[in-house]
């Protein structure tokens, strides 16, 4: 039996594999999927965030899924009547939904959302202080995602325009405010991230992949000096902390 699920999970990954580098090579061969390959994207992002729930444990599965749902309201929420986010739509790349948000939007927000919570592990930034920085580590990873995501992959369309690659900026507002309720919940509830870093940062460096083939480079930029400014951070701190013991061990 573990050797089945052993061998089912390494085909998932494998499959996995597979569509992260179709999807950037039909991208830049053809600047999108084609018709007969509609199913790819949305299984994309089903596959990532099943792996991700393989690896986060019951409970934690269970409330990032939570994280999912809501985000899948929001974005419902935001679509219908234009608060949050600004006037936009999706098309037929991310496949079916409701409300005309598709169901993929799920999984899209349980990865971006397990990864800034690494991101925050890796920080080193208290629990407490979470709903403080985690909106604005969200912001950012939407600063390298949207480019990709509304250019060459063409998964949504802005009716509204604005400044950064044709994103109005109350979008980046709208996922400060919508990121809010998402790092109090996970704060509280005590969630626990545990090995999926692989997963959801696989799936920022395909959209990243996706901007240097097509030559976006301001989120590429902002994900170096993003990836620059975290490791200088948590080295600051670790240096700092190192002194600070040595200091209390010294004053004994």
């Amino acid at each position: 039996m573990q050797a089945a699920f052993r061998i089912a999970t390494f085909l998932v990954v494998f499959l996995y594999g597979i569509l992260w580098v179709g999807g950037i090579t039909s991208s830049v061969l053809w600047g999108e999927a084609p018709a007969s390959a509609s199913w790819a994207a949305p299984a994309f992002l089903y596959i990532s965030s099943l792996l991700l729930l393989k690896t986060s444990g019951v409970r934690s599965g269970l409330l990032l899924l939570a994280v999912g749902v809501y985000g899948f309201g929001i974005e419902i929420l935001g679509l219908t009547t234009g608060v949050l986010f600004g006037d936009y739509k999706y098309t037929a790349v991310l496949g079916p939904g409701m409300f005309g948000v598709p169901y993929a939007l799920v999984s899209s927000w349980m990865v971006v959302t397990a990864f800034g919570v690494f991101v925050l592990v890796y920080l080193r930034i208290p629990r407490k202080w979470w709903v403080a920085v985690g909106p604005f580590v969200m912001v950012i990873l939407d600063l390298i995602l949207e480019p990709a995501a509304t250019g060459p992959m063409g998964a949504w369309i802005w009716e509204s325009t604005g400044g950064y690659y044709g994103v109005p900026i109350n979008n980046f507002v709208g996922w400060f405010i919508a990121s809010i309720p998402i790092f109090t919940f996970l704060s509280l509830s005590r969630y626990s991230h545990r090995d999926g870093l692989h997963i959801a940062a696989s799936v920022l460096l395909f959209f990243i992949a996706l901007s240097v083939a097509h030559l976006l480079w301001a989120p590429v930029f902002i994900a170096l000096l993003f990836v620059g400014l975290s490791v200088f951070w948590k080295r600051f701190r670790e240096t700092n902390l190192g002194c600070e013991s040595a200091f209390l061990d010294g004053a004994k």
